[in-house]
């Protein structure tokens, strides 16, 4: 049986001590059972107690590999499942006047649509992915890029994936600007004829995690809420962050989000779950896991009714109307834990060609019949304004001619 397949429990501990795989995650030390380890640059999945998201780096067998999916589920409610997928290349692109280098995920297209035409692009366009982080927010459409011998632009930036950026390149010429030995697109300009070195001969690019996380104002934040009981994701959750001078933000749960540095104070109310509340201090890129309790439900006051009738007449029963008599008058009385209080109500008659109602109030209503012959029942229906329900239904037998 593969491993993938077993029941989450505490023998996983034992497996990932005894089978497991030593890797890093975003620079961090990991332990992992991992599958289809033999093909080596294919796919992988990877089944980890380390807190991981979609678009996080992995280095493993000395390659640069990405999480592009990060699942939990029931089966996966105490350790993090995720797929990895091998890093095609690295990109040098100058940011700040600084030489980084984004190790990526490359696809191509056929086709592309550029300044509403539609363009065959065989190698003239490629879509390339990466994690979002503070420096690859930093990338401009427009920025250029040395790979394969060629020049590309970024033409096109998309950040609508979950913690993964997907930028879109096309080819475009070289110039007497470029640094092609090295790959640096435009590391050069050019002033009255003379060339100026962008990055004043720092050549040696900054790959991920160099540069010290203190060293930013921001960091990015997730919060994933969960319920206590089953520890299932719970969905649509919104998290108010307020700071210490009182600014507030909202985020959405199971999403990243680059925020100043800071302690702030959170408030989660989600229906059906009690409000939590607490303080987080956020100095580096932080996941933070918040179980959610559920919310006992009040209990509800037992409502009863009774209804009591007013003759015309003291010998005639109270579910008898005959025809030429005065209106009867019934009420409606509303108790809640035995006590009675006001209520309001609608009243209607089953049958209005034999009955009909001449005059209400907020609990009563007066019923006479209409001229027909002989004898017919209907039913008197009032029904709780507050509650919506049918409070009453009282049965009447109407006399005619």
């Amino acid at each position: 049986m593969s491993i993938f397949n077993i029941n989450l429990d505490n023998d996983m501990d034992f497996l990932i001590k005894q089978v497991g795989k030593d890797i890093k995650i975003n620079n961090e030390p990991a332990r992992v059972l991992m599958q289809n380890v033999d093909n080596n640059d294919d796919d992988k999945e990877i089944i980890t107690k380390f807190p991981i998201r979609q678009g996080m780096y992995v280095f493993y067998m000395d390659k640069w590999w990405m999480i592009i999916t990060a699942t939990n589920d029931k089966r996966y409610n105490i350790y993090n499942k995720a797929t990895i997928r091998k890093c095609d290349n690295i990109l040098k692109i100058i940011i700040d006047e600084k030489l980084y280098a984004f190790p990526v995920i490359f696809t191509s297209a056929e086709m592309a649509i550029r300044e509403s035409k539609i363009w065959v692009t065989r190698g003239d366009y490629y879509k390339a992915l990466l994690p979002i982080t503070q420096v690859s927010r930093k990338i401009t459409v427009g920025t250029n890029i040395l790979k394969f011998n060629n020049k590309y632009e970024i033409w096109g930036k998309n950040e609508t994936k979950e913690n993964i950026m997907e930028i879109s390149l096309w080819w475009v010429l070289n110039s007497h600007l470029d640094d092609k030995i090295n790959e640096i697109a435009d590391r050069w300009t050019e002033d009255g004829g003379l060339k100026k070195d962008r990055l004043q001969g720092n050549i040696i690019p900054i790959m991920p995690f160099d540069t010290s996380e203190e060293s930013y104002t921001d960091a990015m934040v997730t919060f994933i809420c969960k319920d206590i009981e089953t520890e299932e994701n719970i969905a649509d959750v919104i998290i108010k962050l307020t700071d210490k001078d009182e600014n507030e933000m909202y985020i959405i749960a199971n999403q990243s989000y680059q925020i100043p540095k800071g302690i702030y104070t959170y408030t989660i109310e989600k229906e059906g779950y009690e409000i939590i509340s607490g303080e987080i201090d956020i100095q580096r890129d932080t996941i933070e896991t918040i179980l959610l309790t559920v919310k006992e439900e009040e209990p509800v006051s037992p409502i009863t009714y009774t209804i009591t009738a007013k003759m015309p007449y003291a010998d005639v029963p109270d579910n008898e109307i005959w025809l030429d008599d005065p209106p009867a008058i019934y009420t409606v009385h509303k108790f809640v834990d035995g006590v009675e209080t006001s209520g309001k109500f609608t009243f209607e008659v089953t049958d209005t060609t034999i009955a009909n109602i001449t005059e209400t109030t907020d609990n009563s209503a007066s019923i006479i019949a209409n001229d027909f012959v002989g004898k017919k029942n209907i039913k008197l229906i009032a029904t709780d304004v507050e509650t919506g329900e049918i409070a009453i239904e009282k049965e009447i037998l109407m006399c005619g001619r």
